[in-house]
């Protein structure tokens, strides 16, 4: 027999490590258990592909996903032990990764001029989460050289840890599986700026509304998603008249986790359109062409403790989400999202500090668009599904004033 088995708990499930050893050296290892369609499945993947690779299990724990890799490392060493009749702590000397690359960012500015670049692209984008995915893929199909960097050790955000669901107006989807059949992305911008009280960015959500359909075929016909059904959120009492049915669901998603899906399609139609990526790795600076232009020609990237510079011939796109992780910045510059986030369980990655923001100030760029933010009840889920029964309650906005004329306050 050359096949040894352990097992050790991950974030989602029990993990079995499989290791085939001959004459003591790895051949190949193989992993049972971790839940599909999960972040956790996603880096169990990387993992393998890393450890066959190198022929080892002394490899480290994949940062987004290090629980359910990390377990299957140890289970791993577990197994490599037993074959070799030694001891799993003399054996594994590899560390286990488990943050992302959240690098200090560099205040000091970067030109063009005074810098030898380690590669050039037509375009690099800066995380690697739905977005910096959808950017990269996009850039890829239209014939651009594409860098895609990322903190962690796999694509995919804080967009993987979604429910699979995704919102759009007067689509050919939403025609056929509900009765609204005349909405349209206005009343969809009109839904989204009562219910933001006046907070919104206008020309940011009407650019969302206006191309959220279109979107939504692109995954299809491009990426293939295929969207299965339409449901809608419970009405929100003072913006109901622009109320439809627009939360559009794709085979497999609904459900917290369900993200990965996509982001796993998504990464996979990159890679297919030509993009490079860089993961493990995080741009902590943007480089301008000199000193009396504000043009971006490239980012400076650490790894590692090593910086690298890489030249953007067509432009850089700034994909790094919000400041969800960022408590401190947020306070700065929203104070609405200060409040949800010092108060409340944030369920975005580590990794969404807001560095694109930051590094974009440091280089005199204007800040605009905060404002509004959404509360989940991740105990219930109540409101979020207007399929489902929901807990009779009395609205209250942040200033104490009742929102369900139906219900009115003493």
């Amino acid at each position: 027999m050359t096949e040894y088995k352990a097992t050790a708990h991950g974030f989602n499930s029990e993990i079995t490590a499989i290791v085939d050893v001959v004459d003591g050296e790895v051949v190949k290892v193989k992993a049972e258990g971790e839940v599909p369609n999960t972040v956790g499945a996603l880096g169990v993947d990387t993992w393998l592909e890393e450890a066959n690779t190198e022929h080892s299990v002394d490899v480290d724990a994949v940062s987004g996903a290090s629980v359910s890799t990390g377990a299957l490392r140890k289970a791993a060493q577990m197994a490599y032990a037993t074959a070799v009749g030694g001891d799993v702590d003399a054996i594994s000397s590899a560390s286990v990764h488990n943050h992302p690359n959240n690098y200090p960012l560099l205040k000091e500015k970067f030109y063009e001029g005074d810098l030898e670049f380690d590669d050039e692209y037509d375009v690099i984008v800066v995380g690697a989460g739905g977005a910096g995915l959808s950017a990269a893929a996009t850039a890829a199909e239209n014939g651009a050289s594409v860098l895609a960097i990322e903190k962690q050790g796999i694509p995919g955000g804080t967009t993987s840890l979604s429910g699979g669901v995704m919102q759009a107006a007067g689509t050919k989807y939403q025609k056929e599986f509900t009765d609204c059949k005349d909405d349209t992305p206005e009343k969809h911008e009109a839904e989204y700026l009562a219910a933001g009280e006046g907070r919104l960015y206008e020309p940011l959500v009407r650019d969302f509304t206006q191309n959220a359909g279109q979107n939504l075929e692109w995954l299809e016909e491009k990426v293939g998603i295929k969207w299965t059904s339409v449901y809608g959120h419970t009405e929100i009492p003072y913006a109901k008249d622009a109320f439809a049915d627009r939360i559009h669901v794709y085979e497999g998603g609904g459900a917290g986790g369900n993200g990965v899906i996509a982001t796993r399609k998504l990464y996979e139609y990159a890679l297919e359109q030509g993009a490079e990526f860089q993961f493990e790795t995080a741009v902590v600076a943007l480089v301008l062409k000199d000193e009396t232009s504000s043009e971006v020609t490239g980012v400076i990237a650490e790894q590692d403790g090593v910086l690298y510079a890489f030249k953007a011939n067509r432009g850089v796109i700034l994909s790094t989400a919000s400041i969800d992780q960022n408590v401190e910045l947020a306070k700065d510059l929203s104070p609405q999202h200060y409040e949800d986030v010092k108060r409340h369980l944030c369920w975005s990655v580590a990794s969404d500090r807001g560095d694109g923001i930051v590094m974009g100030m440091n280089i005199g760029a204007a800040v605009t668009g905060f404002g509004g933010t959404i509360d989940f009840d991740a105990r219930t889920g109540n409101g979020t599904d207007d399929r489902l029964p929901t807990i009779p309650s009395i609205f209250v906005n942040g200033q104490g004033l009742n929102r369900c004329p139906c219900l009115p306050m003493e």
